[in-house]
């Protein structure tokens, strides 16, 4: 009999004697230019393991499985991409994810006419998925379905609800194994979905402030982190996240402190209360810093992060083993790297 993944209160288990599974991975993307089909990755599965990680949050996208002009006909060339995906990432003891970061929709469901009960859109998504599960249901090297990557859900939360919900129903009628992750909308990581299944896990991404964390990609270099962070004395830094990201020129540089951590545990302290209210597991699926960011404090935001993360017991995936940003021609995987010695020197 084979042994799944599967949540059990807060925590997630697996076998009998309910042994207890922390999930510690990166995000696995193409480059752009690469042709996913042909491009052997094996080294993503190498770094992973190398740094002491036990997963890789794969991304999809709906293409591979099935053509605009020939909805519902499934392309063996796309379960064919995740069985060699599979077999490379059991070859160095990695477990996956399957992650579905393009769909039908559109980027961040883009073409709202998703929303519609009943639309075509919609069902070509449900249908892709239940294939996807009824293909991997008894293979527990993939330890849970990922249904959409940040969607744009906050003004049609119900809508997305219901999409979950259908979309689940189909997944377990060929497949009970699977642990379900579920996304909070993006930007909004207080309205987490209501979900009828209970093998599931809750989902949410962390980039803030965006503007360091993507900064010269969609706005100019700022100052260090944390310095940018302003924390005048009147001020309750409680409230910071909610008005946005804040430039501080002024303000003098100083070294990684509680100030940075503070700042990162506000935001995602609504997602976690809410997790530990209602007994259910936690994911940071996706964090990380641009390479832009390299000489202005994105090793210590990362650190931030991580410690924050490990300190609440959320499972986590950097974001990416190849994140590039304009002008530069290395990742920031290296940061990660660094970020997780400070915190567990063993490794």
């Amino acid at each position: 009999m084979k042994d799944f993944i599967r949540r059990k209160g807060m925590n997630l288990v697996i076998g009998a004697g309910d042994v207890r599974v922390t999930l510690r991975g990166a995000n696995i993307e193409y480059s752009a230019g690469e042709n996913p089909f042909t491009t052997d990755n094996e080294d993503d599965y190498i770094q992973l393991k190398k740094v002491g990680l036990n997963s890789g949050r794969l991304h999809l996208d709906y293409t591979y499985f099935e053509d605009d002009n020939r909805p519902f006909e499934y392309k063996e060339t796309g379960f064919a991409f995740v069985d060699n995906q599979i077999n490379r990432a059991r070859k160095h003891g990695i477990n996956i994810i399957l992650d579905m970061h393009y769909a039908q929709c559109g980027w961040q469901v883009e073409d709202t006419d998703f929303w519609q009960a009943g639309s075509e859109l919609q069902e070509r998504f449900i249908r892709m998925w239940q294939a996807i599960a009824e293909r991997y249901r008894d293979e527990p090297l993939v330890v849970a379905y990922d249904l959409i990557n940040e969607p744009k859900a906050d003004q049609n939360f119900a809508d997305y609800e219901a999409v979950l919900n259908k979309t689940i129903e189909a997944i377990r009628s060929v497949d009970q194994n699977h642990l379900i992750w579920i996304e909070v909308p993006v930007h909004n990581e207080e309205m987490l979905p209501k979900i009828e299944d209970t093998n599931i896990i809750y989902d949410f991404h962390m980039y803030r402030p965006h503007s360091f964390t993507h900064q010269r990609i969609q706005g100019p270099i700022i100052e260090k982190w944390p310095s940018l962070l302003r924390e005048p004395g009147w001020f309750d830094l409680k409230d910071l996240h909610v008005g946005g990201e804040i430039r501080s020129p002024a303000l003098k540089e100083y070294p990684l402190s509680d100030k940075g951590r503070e700042y990162v545990e506000n935001c995602v302290l609504p997602s976690i209360e809410w997790a530990r209210k209602n007994d259910y597991p936690l994911v940071c699926g996706e964090f990380g810093v641009a390479s832009t960011c390299v000489d202005h404090g994105g090793e210590e935001w990362v650190t931030d992060v991580l410690r924050v993360l490990e300190n609440n017991d959320v499972h986590y995936y950097y974001y990416s083993l190849r994140w590039k940003a304009p002008g530069k021609d290395f990742a920031t995987f290296g940061l990660f790297k660094n970020a997780l010695k400070k915190l567990k020197p063993g490794l």
